[in-house]
């Protein structure tokens, strides 16, 4: 399966959009990812750049946007911040990856689930809120 296709699985919604993304990849780089030959390393170099820039406009937007908008950036930017440090740490485990890991995480998971602060203090770390996460996701996908 293509990356674009694999990509599509992920986020069926943003097929549209993910296609113009390989039409433009197309078009300013002469080739898609699919078909780009370079190594690993540089491939994911690229994903930390963007995934750097994915963080910054979160932040930037989170100072922008009026209260109501500001739980979901918080989460967006919380995974972002995820990814940036997989990204910086690869083989780590995100819990070993900074201190700080684990407060967004735990941000992270406790909006998805949108517990009170009550409940979150009775949860019994880090791996039950990691299996409540997963369950919560199972119920929204299904």
């Amino acid at each position: 399966m293509s990356i674009l296709g694999r990509a599509t699985a992920r986020v069926p919604e943003a097929r549209a959009l993910l296609e113009a993304r390989v039409a433009q990849g197309k078009t300013t780089y002469g080739t898609t990812l699919d078909e780009n030959q370079a190594p690993l390393e540089t491939r994911l170099q690229h994903a930390l750049e963007e995934a750097l820039d994915l963080l910054q406009y979160l932040e930037w937007a989170l100072e922008k946007a009026p209260e109501p908008g500001r739980a979901q950036l918080q989460m967006l930017a919380g995974l972002a911040a995820l990814t940036v440090r997989g990204l910086l740490h690869p083989g780590e485990r995100p819990l070993l990856c900074g201190v700080n890991v684990f407060n967004e995480a735990y941000e992270v998971s406790t909006h998805v689930l949108d517990l009170s602060q009550e409940e979150a203090a009775r949860l019994e770390g880090f791996d039950d809120l990691m299996n409540r996460l997963r369950h919560r996701l199972v119920e929204v996908i299904n």
